[in-house]
């Protein structure tokens, strides 16, 4: 495997080296890193540079921390530090530890909030890495019991419906209600309804 150490520079008259990071090259194209990084991205642009391209994993490592001290680019570093690295470098996000508190703070600050991927889409290359990392997943038993349930009987489209269970839903569409409120009266999933009335208009409006 390839490791690549990168700066992350903003494009002003004087530019200036705010993150320092490690990893694949897909890791290298994805430009979005913690919501400092996002926000000096936002104000003051980016200019991405890799500097070190290498097979060997502890080099690329060591090579992290050396930037990060030569920049300064730690957020904790103190008052003549700037940037937006969360750690000193050598491990990763994934040796940081948040504290339940401030896990407490990140989940109340997004509860409400759209995605940050609301309005965009997918590459088609993206999609095919995505469905390639999917191919023999296997569901944990509580994920799969999850499935079973929520796709038992009636919930389940590809159900049999009896003929009585489409004229009732026929008839609640009829007294006024809207799909999803039959849907969540009845305890089926609206795709369920949407092809009842479907087949019902199909049939000329006649009952089963």
């Amino acid at each position: 495997m390839t490791f690549f150490v990168y700066e992350d520079w903003t494009l002003e008259e004087i530019p200036r080296c705010f993150y320092v990071g490690k990893g694949s090259l897909a890791r290298v194209e994805g430009l979005q890193r913690n919501c400092v990084h996002k926000r000096i991205a936002m104000k003051h642009g980016i200019r991405r540079v890799i500097v070190l391209e290498t097979s060997t994993e502890k080099l690329a490592l060591e090579h992290e921390i050396e930037l990060i001290a030569k920049y300064r680019t730690y957020i904790n570093g103190g008052d003549d530090w700037w940037g937006a690295n969360l750690t000193r470098g050598g491990e990763g996000v994934s040796g940081l530890k948040h504290t339940l508190e401030s896990r407490q703070k990140m989940s109340l600050a997004k509860k409400g909030k759209p995605s940050t991927f609301t309005g965009n889409k997918h590459s088609e290359e993206t999609k095919r890495v995505m469905s390639q990392k999917a191919l023999g997943r296997r569901l944990s038993q509580s994920a799969r019991l999850k499935v079973s349930l929520a796709t038992t009987g009636e919930k389940n489209p590809r159900s049999k419906l009896s003929n009585e269970f489409r004229n009732k839903v026929v008839d609640m569409h009829l007294s006024g209600l809207q799909n999803k409120l039959i849907a969540q009266q009845l305890n089926i999933v609206i795709h369920s309804v949407n092809n009842i009335l479907v087949r019902w208009r199909k049939r000329g409006n006649k009952k089963w």
